[in-house]
């Protein structure tokens, strides 16, 4: 029984990342084949009588890629401009678009600009410390808080995807700013702890704390 047991625990061990590799390319592949897929998969169908998998990815990869040539001459710089402008006076589609257009530039562009400073926050409770992105500044009176004291937004992503997460308002003396670059925090969430930075992996990590804060203690 123990070998069998060493066998498939070195079984579950070799097989498990492949396995789910193959099930999120599923996933991707039936997901982003279904934008475009039935109606062309329909089309071809009838006109030439037979079916074509695959049809709506490969459609799909051709938008983004000529999406890609218009954003990256002056006349499609324009048109784009254009359209843009024009999602951003519609009330609702707006607001949508705003804060995806923020999220795409903060994890595809290379200056990640909409993420401040990497922190470390005590949460979800005291001992335990979660790894967020500061986004901004907001100021406590005006939204109810203490009067007079500024406090941090905080974008608490979830592993491995942090395009998911939590917002938290924290004053600056909850939060902790680590010395490492936006880039680094993302491949710190996205590797869930695997992939350290060079400036935590030491015994001599640098954390700096927020004004008025007493900072982390280490052992």
């Amino acid at each position: 029984m123990k070998r069998l047991q060493t066998f498939f625990l070195a079984g579950l061990i070799a097989i498990t990342p492949a396995a789910v590799t193959y099930l999120v390319l599923r996933w991707v592949f039936f997901t982003v084949d279904g934008l475009f897929g039935a109606p062309m998969d329909d089309f071809i169908n009838r006109q030439f009588g037979f079916r074509v998998p695959g049809i709506g990815l490969l459609v799909t990869l051709i938008v983004i890629l000529l999406t890609g040539v218009l954003a990256t001459n002056l006349l499609g710089r324009r048109v784009l401009a254009y359209l843009e402008g024009w999602l951003q006076k519609l009330p609702l589609v707006r607001s949508v678009y705003a804060t995806m257009r923020q999220l795409t530039d903060a994890f595809l562009q290379k200056d990640q600009s909409a993420f401040k400073r990497v922190a470390l926050i005590e949460y979800p409770r005291r001992g335990s410390w979660g790894i967020g992105f500061i986004t901004g500044e907001v100021a406590g009176g005006p939204v109810g808080l203490t009067q007079g004291e500024t406090y941090y937004n905080v974008f608490l992503p979830t592993t491995p995807n942090p395009t998911s997460g939590f917002l938290l308002v924290l004053p600056k003396s909850e939060v902790r700013l680590l010395d490492i670059s936006v880039e680094d925090g993302l491949k710190l969430v996205i590797s869930g702890g695997v992939v350290v930075p060079d400036a935590l992996a030491g015994p001599d990590a640098v954390l700096e704390a927020a004004p008025g804060s007493e900072g982390p203690t280490r052992d």
